[in-house]
């Protein structure tokens, strides 16, 4: 039984065996189809050549993707780490201002009392400043008037010894006159 196909060919295992009969039977068709053959061959090795590198490219493809995930899932923990850093920065710097906060108002209140206090003194300052220039004042004219004082009990000592010096003088000449009139009797 021998069977064609659309081609009008042989078809099946046998149309291989005829073909491959009339190959080898005619040395110069056989030549020509070994050429095409052995350049089907190496067209083919050219492709299967292309195989490996376009395996290779998907592999690599692969790998980028690998990469590419593992780069997001970096860079969303670096994110989350640089929000978790961010969040205790401010808390920190939070911290920071309050206590910063306390000290100025610590020493704003130590501050204000430290200026009643100054404020105070100042006032008692001035008020012994004026008493200090009243009994200034009041030593100042003490001194003035015991300056008369003194002025007119020199001046009363003075009268006093001369007084005294008429008296003695007058006692003398009344002790030479007794004595003149006891020598006269």
């Amino acid at each position: 039984m021998i069977s064609t196909d659309i081609t009008g060919g042989a078809g099946g295992d046998a149309a291989q065996v005829f073909n491959l009969l009339a190959v080898v039977a005619n040395p110069d068709a056989y030549g020509a189809k070994l050429k095409a053959l052995v350049e089907a061959t190496e067209e083919n090795k050219k492709f299967v050549a292309l195989v490996a590198p376009a395996s290779e490219i998907l592999k690599i493809r692969e790998d980028i993707k690998v990469d590419q995930a593992q780069a997001k899932q970096e860079i969303a923990n670096a994110k989350a780490e640089a929000a978790k850093i961010k969040a205790d920065a401010k808390a920190a710097a939070k911290v920071t201002m309050d206590k910063a906060d306390k000290v100025l108002a610590d020493a704003q209140e130590q501050a204000t009392k430290m200026l009643a206090e100054a404020q105070k003194e100042l006032a008692d300052a001035k008020s012994s400043n004026a008493a200090l220039k009243a009994q200034t004042a009041a030593a100042s004219a003490a001194e003035k008037a015991a300056l008369a004082r003194a002025d007119e009990l020199a001046k009363m000592v003075s009268e006093a010894q001369a007084e005294r010096d008429a008296a003695a003088a007058e006692r003398k000449a009344l002790t030479a006159k007794i004595e003149a009139f006891a020598k006269g009797l």
